[in-house]
């Protein structure tokens, strides 16, 4: 059997022997600590580029962890855009590549988002980290934007349109990305989610993340969310110290009335300028400043313990990104 060790033994570079001393050693590290060792351009990451660091966004360990977690074989998350989405995905491939590798589905809306995305995000952080660009292949047909055949195991990047696709391998690691735009239905009235999945039924330890902003209440996203243990992240007041979850409810969300000029219309400047949060247990105003410290003592809640211990599911709204 062709293992990642006997891969890497046939290469002559620093960054093989590196990797190496590590597998002698039984060293494998934990997703969060080896993603704080990644590095991300500006190219890759306009609004955090530089050494990766969960300071910003420590809700996503939660996220990156469970890929090493054998007993979660169903990862789904319900997050909106700029929370850090795609970069917790990039992060726990990358580390399964190295440390967990089998074949991956990643699975995209159409086939020319998930050209762009190879092109402009994942190909350049595997340029950008010196272990995955050790075990790329040699052969530069063998790493294109749609297949790619690392040393350790194969990448396939799909439309969730290309019913083909979907069903001709078998899949130990299975990424379902932006599921509520996908094709809502193959020729034969079988989801393109479900299809995706069955992939993976016949492979041992095969694992299956399903992520994206829900659109209805019926749609699979959110049904998948509902199955799961319904993680949320809870952060404690400044002023009071208990923990709510960020969240839109009556009267949370305020500003000042005075930002509506005589005529009715907003004076949108001064409506992000007097906006406050009102903490749901003592009524303080929480302000943009206050957030970075409150996320980095948060912590996740499940709200359905009693889930299946394999099926794992969080939520994640635009108030936690450090960057709205």
């Amino acid at each position: 059997m062709t293992t990642l060790a006997s891969l890497l033994g046939e290469r002559d570079d620093p960054i093989a022997e590196q990797m190496l001393s590590v597998l002698d050693r039984g060293e494998i590290p934990e997703p969060v600590t080896w993603a704080e060792r990644q590095s991300f351009s500006q190219r890759i990451s306009p609004a955090a580029p530089g050494l990766f660091s969960f300071t910003l966004t420590p809700y996503l360990k939660d996220f990156v962890s469970s890929f090493a977690d054998p007993a979660v074989t169903d990862d789904t998350a319900v997050m909106a855009s700029q929370v850090g989405k795609t970069t917790a995905l990039m992060l726990g491939v990358g580390w399964s590549i190295l440390h967990q590798p089998g074949p991956t589905l990643w699975v995209t809306p159409t086939e020319a988002f998930a050209r762009s995305f190879s092109q402009t995000r994942w190909q350049p952080f595997v340029n950008d980290n010196p272990e995955l660009a050790a075990i790329k292949p040699t052969d530069k047909d063998l790493f294109k934007l749609l297949e790619q055949h690392f040393q350790s195991c194969t990448v396939n990047f799909v439309g969730s349109n290309s019913t083909s696709q979907l069903i001709s391998r078998p899949i130990q690691l299975f990424i379902g990305d932006e599921i509520e735009e996908w094709q809502r239905a193959t020729n034969d009235g079988t989801s393109a989610l479900r299809q995706g999945e069955q992939r993976t039924k016949a492979v041992p330890g095969a694992k299956r993340i399903k992520c994206g902003t829900p659109k209805l209440i019926a749609g699979e996203l959110w049904q998948d969310f509902l199955a799961g243990d319904q993680r949320h992240y809870q952060i404690p007041c400044p002023e009071c110290g208990v923990p709510f979850i960020f969240e839109m409810k009556k009267n949370t969300l305020q500003w000042s009335h005075e930002a509506k000029d005589k005529t009715g219309v907003w004076n949108h400047a001064k409506v992000l300028e007097t906006a406050r949060y009102h903490c749901p247990a003592c009524d303080f105003q929480i302000r943009d400043h206050h957030k970075p410290a409150m996320l980095r003592a948060g912590a996740m809640h499940r709200a359905r313990p009693e889930a299946p211990a394999h099926r794992r599911s969080r939520h994640l709204n635009s108030f936690y990104s450090p960057w709205v």
